[in-house]
């Protein structure tokens, strides 16, 4: 898994890189399409009870709505006009009588990773959304499904593709795939599914014939930022059916544009409280003097991929102080997730943190510019 990791950022650093120049359009592009896809894999288990569970490929078909932008924002000129839309995709998980199906709605980005050619270019396509499965982990009469507990789980697509153009209407492409299912730990157990899928498609659509840039957009000048974010939610850390606990968080959170100002790059300082830490030493004979022991301190170094008011945050940290950390070899951590901009000064936090391939809790807050 911590390859997987290494091949995604990579695969960020390759779409992105060019950045810091407002690219000029080349040739005209479909605004409007709709696009067919076909996916097919393997299930990539991380838990030897989950062997079972990889019985035959998992297969998807999937259906998209796609509107390609045209330059007029700053984030669409910056990041070499990308396409956005909507899919719908059904699939079967590998195995019919425990995992059953999902049904997912998803939303996504394909950011172009080379300047086009007349036939030939690539992308790195991004899709988060629900899935709804409905065979769910249940003690008597679905025990093998170690990985799904509850019906709507959180979907995260992200793959590398090559399209063809075979006419200014039509196009095919093909590409490699990384799909992520889980809860988010609101309910045990949960170890997720991963899935490497190859996938086919094919796109229809209409064209703008006419497409100019009135000059160099607006970029925001800020330079040094520092938040400060609190969030909270509650996870399940146990067994099945056990008791639920609260967790809260708080960051500060400092950040520097790096070859454009819709890139950002810095550093936070963690503090992490989770109710349920308390059993797991208890459950382990680990003593502690005081709730304040219970307290997981950290620090991490921060990536923040902005599109208008939405970004994208990307953390990858190290525990400075849990107690635990040796028990579940949990020394790093990973935070996942989604910023809306309400105010010039205030955003909305939505993020999955995680340890490695393993979901830790959600996190649901607020972040505040403190400065400048």
């Amino acid at each position: 898994m911590q390859r997987l990791y290494a091949i995604i950022l990579t695969i960020l650093i390759l779409s992105f890189r060019g950045w810091a120049i407002i690219p000029e359009p080349t040739e005209p592009f479909n605004n409007q399409a709709l696009s067919f896809d076909f996916y097919w894999g393997y299930l990539q288990y991380h838990h030897p009870e989950m062997a079972a569970l990889k019985q035959s490929p998992a297969q998807a078909i999937r259906v998209s709505l796609i509107q390609n932008t045209s330059g007029d924002k700053l984030w669409q000129s910056v990041y070499r006009f990308p396409a956005v839309g909507l899919s719908y995709m059904f699939m079967d998980l590998g195995h019919s009588n425990t995992l059953g199906n999902s049904h997912v709605v998803s939303p996504f980005i394909a950011v172009p990773v080379v300047r086009q050619t007349k036939r030939f270019s690539s992308d790195f396509y991004a899709g988060a959304g629900i899935g709804f499965m409905p065979k769910i982990y249940h003690p008597l009469h679905n025990s093998l499904n170690t990985a799904i507990s509850t019906h709507i789980n959180v979907y995260v697509d992200l793959g590398l593709r090559v399209n063809y153009q075979a006419s200014p209407n039509l196009g095919f492409y093909g590409g490699g795939h990384l799909v992520h299912f889980s809860n988010g730990s609101v309910k045990k157990p949960n170890y997720g599914l991963n899935y490497m899928l190859m996938s086919v498609g094919v796109r229809y659509g209409s064209i703008i014939s006419n497409m100019e840039h009135n000059g160099l957009p607006q970029q925001d000048d800020i330079k040094n930022r520092l938040l400060l974010t609190f969030s909270g939610f509650y996870k399940e850390a146990l067994d099945y059916g056990g008791p639920k606990y609260n967790v809260a968080s708080g960051s500060i959170e400092y950040s520097y544009p790096l070859w454009s100002s819709l890139f950002r790059v810095g550093a936070s300082l963690d503090y992490m409280c989770d109710q349920s830490h308390g059993a797991i030493l208890e459950r382990n004979n680990v003593a502690y003097k005081s709730d304040w022991e219970l307290a997981k301190l950290g620090v991490a170094a921060n990536a923040e991929i902005i599109l208008d008011r939405l970004s994208l945050i990307l953390h990858f940290g190290g525990y400075y102080h849990n107690l635990s950390r040796d028990i579940r070899n949990q020394w790093v951590y990973q935070r996942v997730g989604l910023r809306y901009q309400l105010t010039p000064s205030l955003w909305a936090h939505l993020a999955l943190k995680t340890h490695w391939n393993l979901a830790d809790y959600i996190e649901l807050g607020l972040a505040v510019k403190v400065f400048p």
